[in-house]
């Protein structure tokens, strides 16, 4: 707006001198400026009201970590690594309905206290709206529309969340997460896993827009707490396993695990009230359920039956019901010594030798379930005499003995060897506890051409280990050397199949990354979507180190500048200004003392194609007659710009007096016009200044 009046302000002193008048000080010129638009990344949330729980398509990993508080319908249809996609999900969900002014709220982290999770340091929340336009992986406007969505441009603070995969996002507010609806599930961008309340958001190679999707029932069940809780008559000292199938397990094999060294342990299970859920223990060889009790906090508000090793519970609104089954591990035999083999990790069979005063005695134990005592068999151990015994393991290396436990406490042990001591009539029942060799994954980063951030996603594909899988990220400070990857990974992980997803750096003004490459060595790898790879862990390469490649693709740029030709007349600066599609916009000053030349203060920048208007400023809404040419070829101004692949360096040419236009070099776009002052700036009569400004424009030509 500066400029244009300025402009004005110039030709109208000079119409006032050639009135014989004196011209009042002209305005100061505007200043010249080039701000490229900062890389923009998206966000679309969406929201739909379902009928039932089962018309509700579940995440990737079914597991009694999903908040839904029944269990959902069909399996996903996606892999790991794959975004979440609006078409997919209206095809999947043909009865649901999108929902209107429903709250999404962004976060740094998360937490669970109840039956949902939220965020943590909450950074601002929106609303769906009743329709927005459908974006594409790039954030560009397609011809459609989305119904009960509402897009969110993130901050620069967010996008660095993003970055290292901390940026999170919930359904409703955190102290009212599912409202006066049934929540049944989040996905968001490429985190689909287990169906929390909270996912994070994360932006795969190529992309710049992603979408996520929370699914609600109306109405909204009441909700419960069904807690089991397991306990033991004595310390074991070593990883015991429980097991229990119930209708309430949202698991695949509808179990529920519990895993104790002989503490209290237990999990709730925030399921609909008014229905009948059961439980029953799953008792391993030797064991024997003592007891078996149910307690709720609501007087009368549940019942409950107990019959052998399972609970039946009809599950009353508001209540938390307790059911806590006590087990009693095998004893040991009633004289002597009895060894037991519990494994971790995986299963084996070891041998144990005995060596004392009787001589040596040997056993041997096979293992078939992890995380349960297994008695050895072989040479009867019952019989020895009272005096002190070396027990001795023998395993492959595959094999780490973690502890040996006798009668509940743990014995020293000097490499595979542990010292004992029989007591006449004091039976020793010992447990040797071993962990299988475990496999490793490391993820490191590369980048060519600058530094960045980047992160990486970790999953197991068979079991789920983890059912949300782990998260590290990296930041190069230097090109080339690659950076380790931190996070959430564990240092042991079971052999198996894991999904590894990189996510690129952001895209910036300087540029965007391009993934050169994603391997893993010396694990077994095959690449599956672009930044995505399947690894095997096996005994033959347990540890995988995997390295991903990105190359900075430099953006292409946009260089103007502005000349004169002539002797300038009038007070006004020449002013140009561009703006472009992204919302990159310049200005050029060419003074009016000038004959420049004069350049942006720097060049405009694109991550991609571009197009980009360059005009003179006008004023009351006239056009300033000009002409122009690209190339040397006549273009109407307003011009507009293509940018490609390459830099463009554009050439305006203002003409003054009797100048000619010198003829552009070939090797650029060129644009020559002509600036004309607007009609009607209101100091003297309009049909005088009309005339006048008819008689500058012929002498100026």
């Amino acid at each position: 707006m500066a400029g244009r009046w300025s402009h004005a302000a110039g030709v109208c002193a000079a119409l006032v001198a050639m009135l014989g008048g004196t011209a009042a000080a002209a305005y100061p010129d505007p200043e010249p400026f080039s701000k490229s638009a900062p890389v923009i990344y998206t966000v679309t949330l969406a929201a739909r009201l379902c009928g039932s729980y089962p018309q509700i398509v579940a995440d990737r990993v079914r597991g009694n970590d999903q908040e839904s508080l029944a269990q959902l319908g069909p399996d996903s249809g996606y892999g790991v690594g794959q975004p979440v996609d609006p078409a997919a999900e209206a095809a999947a969900h043909p009865k649901c309905k999108p929902l209107t002014g429903w709250r999404f709220t962004f976060g740094e982290d998360r937490t669970r206290t109840g039956p949902f999770s939220v965020v943590k340091r909450p950074s601002g929340s929106t609303a769906t709206v009743a329709s927005t336009p459908l974006l594409d992986r790039l954030g560009k406007p397609t011809d459609q529309q989305l119904a009960g969505a509402v897009t969110v441009t993130l901050t620069e603070p967010q996008t660095v969340l993003a970055q290292h995969h901390r940026l999170w996002v919930q359904g409703g507010r955190v102290d009212d997460p599912a409202g006066g609806y049934g929540f049944g599930t989040l996905r968001c961008a490429i985190d689909n896993g287990n169906g929390s309340n909270v996912e994070w958001i994360g932006y795969p190679a190529g992309t710049r827009h992603v979408f996520c999707f929370a699914y609600y029932v109306d109405p909204r069940p009441a909700v419960g707490a069904l807690v089991v809780r397991q306990e033991v008559t004595r310390r074991l000292g070593y990883p015991q396993r429980f097991g229990f199938t119930s209708n309430a397990s949202y698991a695949r094999d509808g179990v529920v695990d519990l895993t104790t060294s002989g503490e209290p342990v237990s999990t709730t299970l925030y399921r609909a009230s008014d229905n009948e859920y059961r439980v029953s223990a799953q008792l391993s060889p030797g064991w024997r359920l003592a007891n078996l009790t149910c307690a709720g906090t609501k007087a009368g508000a549940s019942t409950w039956t107990i019959a052998d090793t399972t609970a039946t519970v009809r599950l009353g609104r508001g209540d938390v019901v307790t059911c806590t089954f006590v087990d009693e591990p095998p004893g040991p035999a009633p004289t002597g010594l009895t060894i037991r083999l519990a494994t971790s990790g995986g299963v084996g069979s070891f041998g144990f030798a005995v060596d004392g005063t009787a001589g040596t005695v040997r056993q041997t134990a096979t293992s078939t379930v992890e995380d349960t005592a297994t008695p050895a068999s072989g040479d009867d151990t019952t019989v020895l005499p009272p005096g002190s015994y070396r027990l001795t393991q023998s395993a492959n290396d595959r094999w780490t003995l973690v502890a040996v436990v006798c009668n509940g406490t743990a014995v020293p042990v000097t490499g595979s060897a542990a010292a004992v001591t029989l007591t006449a009539g004091q039976p020793l029942d010992c447990v040797f506890h071993n962990r299988r060799r475990a496999g490793t994954i490391s993820a490191r980063l590369v980048t060519l051409g600058g530094t960045a951030a980047a992160g990486f996603t970790v999953a197991a594909v068979a079991a789920p280990a983890s059912a949300d899988g782990w998260s590290v990220s990296a930041q190069t400070d230097q090109p080339g050397p690659p950076a380790r990857a931190t996070g959430s990974v564990p240092d042991r992980l079971p052999f198996g199949s894991y999904s590894l997803v990189s996510t690129p750096p952001t895209t910036t003004v300087a540029g965007s990354w391009l993934l050169r490459e994603f391997t893993c060595d010396p694990g077994t790898s095959k690449a599956g979507g672009e930044g995505t790879l399947s690894v095997e862990l096996t005994d033959a390469k347990p540890d995988a180190v995997c390295t991903a490649v990105y190359e900075l693709q430099p953006s292409v740029t946009l260089s103007v500048l502005v000349r004169a030709e002539g002797q300038p007349t009038g007070t006004a600066a020449f002013v140009l200004q561009i703006s472009c599609a992204d919302g990159a916009t310049g200005q050029l000053v060419l003074p009016v003392d000038s004959t420049g030349p004069v350049t942006l203060p720097q060049p405009l920048s694109f991550p991609g194609p571009m197009t980009c208007t360059l005009a003179e400023p006008t004023a009351d809404g006239q056009v300033v007659p000009a002409r122009a040419a690209v190339d040397d070829v006549s273009l109407a101004l307003p011009g507009s710009v293509q940018i490609g692949q390459k830099p463009v360096s554009v050439t305006v040419i203002a003409l003054y007096g009797d100048a000619t236009a010198t003829p552009p070099p070939t090797d650029r776009q060129s644009l020559r016009f002509l600036p004309v002052a607007a009609i009607g700036v209101g100091l003297v009569g309009v049909g005088v200044l009309v005339l006048l400004v008819i008689v500058a424009r012929r002498a100026m030509n």
